[in-house]
C-alpha cells in the first residue's frame, strides 16, 4: 500500500462512526436461523465491533416498509452497506437503486458500499444499471427518443435491428460505463451506425440527439 493510500484509508477509517446495513438476507433479533443467515449478520457485526464503529442492520422486506422507516434509518449515518440483489423478482436491483436515488441526497452520508453475487465479469452490466437509472434524462424522454430514432431508420427503409445491432447496443452501453471514453467510443458507434446503413442516417440520429441536450439544458 502506498503513503497515499495509507493516508487515503486513515482518513475514510475515522470518518466512519455510524453505519446502516441493508440485506434481505439478514438475521433479527429473535428469529430462527431458517429466516435469515447467522453468518452473514454476526460477521458483519463482528467486523465492524472489531474497529469500534456502530452498525444498524435493516432486514429488507419490500419498498412500502423501507420508505416508511428510510429517514429514521439513515438519520446521523456516514455509510451505508446495500446488497445489490434485494428483490426476489426481476429486477432483483430495483429496490436497491430506490434506496440508493434516497441515500445520495442525505448530507450526512459520504460513503456507499454495494456488495454482490454478481461475478466479476458481469460488473460492467451492474455500473450500466446504475448510471442508466441516474442518468441526465427521465425514462419518457428516452421512451420519445426511441420513437423519433426508429421513424428516421423507417425513413431511409431499414429495420432497427439492422442499424442497432447488439454490438451497437453494447457499445452504448459501454458509454454509460465507461464515460471518460466517451470520445473514443462514439467514433466507434458511429463507423457502425455507418456500417450498417449511412453516415447520413447517423448525422440525423445525432443531430436529433443534439437538440435534444440544447432544449433540456
Amino acid at each position: 500500500m502506498s503513503k497515499y493510500e495509507e493516508v487515503a484509508s486513515d482518513i475514510i477509517n475515522k470518518s466512519i462512526n455510524s453505519v446502516m446495513y441493508i440485506d434481505d438476507a439478514l438475521l433479527e433479533p429473535f428469529e430462527t436461523e431458517a429466516a435469515g443467515s447467522l453468518a452473514l449478520s454476526k460477521g458483519v457485526y463482528d467486523s465492524f465491533k472489531a474497529e469500534d464503529c456502530n452498525i444498524d442492520f435493516y432486514k429488507f422486506k419490500d419498498s412500502d416498509d423501507w420508505e416508511d422507516k428510510s429517514s429514521r434509518n439513515l438519520r446521523g449515518k456516514d455509510m451505508l452497506i446495500l446488497d445489490w440483489q434485494l428483490s426476489a423478482s426481476s429486477p432483483e436491483y430495483a429496490p436497491t437503486l430506490k434506496i440508493l436515488a434516497n441515500a445520495v441526497k442525505k448530507p450526512n452520508l459520504h460513503f456507499v458500499c454495494i456488495y454482490t453475487e454478481t461475478k466479476k465479469t458481469s460488473f460492467p452490466e451492474l455500473f450500466y444499471n446504475i448510471n442508466s437509472y441516474f442518468a441526465a434524462f427521465p425514462m419518457d424522454f428516452i421512451a420519445e427518443d426511441l420513437v423519433s430514432v426508429k421513424s428516421l431508420i423507417e425513413d431511409a427503409q431499414l429495420d432497427f435491428d439492422e442499424v442497432f445491432t447488439e454490438t451497437v447496443i453494447g457499445h452504448l452501453k459501454e458509454l454509460m460505463v465507461y464515460r471518460q471514453r466517451s470520445k473514443e467510443i462514439m467514433t466507434v458507434i458511429k463507423d457502425e451506425i455507418s456500417k450498417n446503413s449511412s453516415e447520413d442516417l447517423f448525422k440525423a440520429i445525432q443531430k436529433h440527439f443534439v437538440q435534444r441536450i440544447r432544449t433540456n439544458k
